[in-house]
C-alpha cells in the first residue's frame, strides 16, 4: 500500500475504502492520506480510524479533520489527539470540536489547551470543560477567560476554580465575577480573593459578596475593604462583618460606617469597636450610636476615656 501513489489510490479508495484492513490503512504515508478525498476520508470505519497511527493523524490537514464526521472523531485515540498541533485544533470544525470525548479532552496538552482561541473554549460544551485538567486551566491567558461563555465559566469545577492562577482572577471582570456561582466563588484560594481591584468587588453581585467565606474576608487588604460601598458593607452577613480584620475597620471612612446596617453595627466584636478611630468614633449618627449594644457601648467608652 505505501508504494501506491495517489493517483493509483484513488481507484483504490472508490472500488471500496472499507475493504481494506486497519494493517493496510495503518500502513498509509502522510502523503497518501493527503491526497484522499473528502468523501472516501469519511467513508473509514471507526476501526480504520482507530488504527491511524499518530504521524497519520499528525499529518492531517485543518480541513481533513472537519471533514470527518462526529462519529470518527470519537474514534481517534487518546494519544493521537495529544500530537495534534495548535493549528490543526484551531482549524477544527466547531461541530468536531464539541464530538470530543472526554478522555480525548482529558488528553489535550497543556499547549494544546492554550493554543485554543475564546471562540473555541465557548464552543465547548459544559461537560467538556470540566473534563479539562486543573493543569490546563491554569495555563488559560486571561484573554482567553474573559472570552469564555458564562455557561462555560460556571461549569468550572471548584477544584478548576482553584487551579486558577492569581493572575487570572485578578483579569475577571466584574460580569465574569458576578457570573460565578457561590460554590465557585467559596473555591476561589484566599490570595486570589486579596488580588481583586476595588473596581472588581465593587462591582460583584450581592449573593457573590454574601458567599465569601470567612477567611476569604480576613484575606481582604485593607484596600479592598476601604473601598466597598456602604450598600456593600451593609449587605455582608454579619459573620462576615466580624471577619474583617481591625486594620481594615480603623480604615473605613465615616460615610461608610454611617451607611452600614443597624445590624451590621451592631455585630462589630470588642476588638473590631476598639479598632474604632477617634474620627470614625465622632463620625457616628446619634441613631448609630444608639444602636450599639451596651457591651460596644461600655467598651467604646473605657477605650475614648484611656484616648
Amino acid at each position: 500500500m505505501a508504494a501506491l501513489t495517489t493517483t493509483q489510490l484513488a481507484g483504490v479508495w472508490t472500488a471500496n475504502v472499507q475493504a481494506l484492513t486497519t494493517a493496510q490503512i495503518a500502513a498509509l504515508t502522510t502523503t497518501q492520506l493527503a491526497g484522499i478525498s473528502t468523501t472516501n476520508l469519511q467513508a473509514l470505519t471507526t476501526s480504520q480510524v482507530v488504527a491511524l497511527t499518530t504521524a497519520q493523524v499528525a499529518g492531517l490537514t485543518t480541513s481533513a479533520l472537519s471533514s470527518l464526521t462526529t462519529t470518527q472523531v470519537q474514534a481517534i485515540e487518546t494519544r493521537d489527539v495529544a500530537a495534534l498541533t495548535t493549528t490543526q485544533l484551531a482549524g477544527i470544525s466547531t461541530a468536531n470540536l464539541q464530538a470530543l470525548t472526554t478522555s480525548q479532552v482529558v488528553a489535550l496538552t497543556t499547549a494544546q489547551v492554550a493554543g485554543l482561541t475564546t471562540s473555541a473554549l465557548s464552543s465547548l460544551t459544559t461537560t467538556q470543560v470540566q473534563a479539562i485538567e486543573t493543569r490546563d486551566v491554569a495555563a488559560l491567558t486571561t484573554t482567553q477567560l474573559a472570552g469564555i461563555s458564562t455557561a462555560n465559566l460556571q461549569a468550572l469545577t471548584t477544584s478548576q476554580v482553584v487551579a486558577l492562577t492569581t493572575a487570572q482572577v485578578a483579569g475577571l471582570t466584574t460580569s465574569a465575577l458576578s457570573g460565578l456561582t457561590t460554590t465557585q466563588v467559596q473555591a476561589i484560594e484566599t490570595r486570589d480573593v486579596a488580588a481583586l481591584t476595588t473596581t472588581q468587588l465593587a462591582g460583584i453581585s450581592t449573593a457573590n459578596l454574601q458567599a465569601l467565606t470567612t477567611s476569604q474576608v480576613v484575606a481582604l487588604t485593607t484596600a479592598q475593604v476601604a473601598g466597598l460601598t456602604t450598600s456593600a458593607l451593609s449587605s455582608l452577613t454579619t459573620t462576615q462583618v466580624q471577619a474583617i480584620e481591625t486594620r481594615d475597620v480603623a480604615a473605613l471612612t465615616t460615610t461608610q460606617l454611617a451607611g452600614i446596617s443597624t445590624a451590621n453595627l451592631q455585630a462589630l466584636t470588642t476588638s473590631q469597636v476598639v479598632a474604632l478611630t477617634t474620627a470614625q468614633v465622632a463620625g457616628l449618627t446619634t441613631s448609630a450610636l444608639s444602636s450599639l449594644t451596651t457591651t460596644q457601648v461600655r467598651r467604646l467608652k473605657r477605650e475614648m476615656w484611656r484616648r
